[in-house]
């Protein structure tokens, strides 16, 4: 939400290389443009939306507050109208020419989004980093969707913490 990951991204890819980022929040977005406009490397573009299973067209919304865990899923509830893309329509729109690698960790719609993101995650086999802490079934409902849909990928479990969060299933592929 603040760009920072996008700047490590930034710099592995290089000048030739493309990160995209994604965020609902106009609170994040504008925190977020004013950091990438400072990266060295034009190669970030910064989405408006979040990332799901379908696309919602919406403005950003806006929470006047700092919200890093900021969960779709929550303001849904809220009956808050958020931005949604999925990864699939972007690829069919030319938006985004390919994926190499996709890193989920946004709180609690990593199971959506990879929905979202079959297509291009069947056409390209991207490397991926997928948090599996934000709801109580994401370790197993991830895990069982990546193995059954995707079978192309070894998994492995990183866990960065004595806490409960950051549990991340890195899916490579054979």
């Amino acid at each position: 939400c603040l760009g920072d990951t996008a700047l490590v991204f930034s710099n592995a890819v290089g000048p030739s290389g493309q990160v995209y980022s994604f965020d609902p929040v106009q609170d994040n977005l504008e925190v977020c443009n004013f950091n990438v406009a400072q990266f060295p490397l034009d190669n970030v573009t910064v989405f408006p939306a979040g990332l799901s299973h379908e696309n919602v067209d919406a403005p950003p919304i806006r929470l006047n507050a700092y919200a890093p865990g900021f969960s779709s899923g929550n303001a849904a509830h809220n009956n808050m109208v958020v931005p949604l893309r999925s990864l699939d329509s972007l690829v069919k729109s030319g938006e985004i020419e390919g994926v190499d690698f996709i890193k989920l960790d946004i709180e609690g719609a990593e199971m959506e989004t990879l929905v979202g993101a079959k297509e291009a995650i069947d056409t390209f086999s991207p490397k991926m980093a997928l948090s599996l802490y934000h709801k109580p079934d994401d370790f197993f409902q991830i895990i069982n969707y990546i193995k059954h849909f995707h079978q192309q990928y070894q998994l492995y479990l990183g866990h960065y913490t004595i806490h409960r969060e950051e549990t991340v299933l890195y899916c490579l592929p054979s």
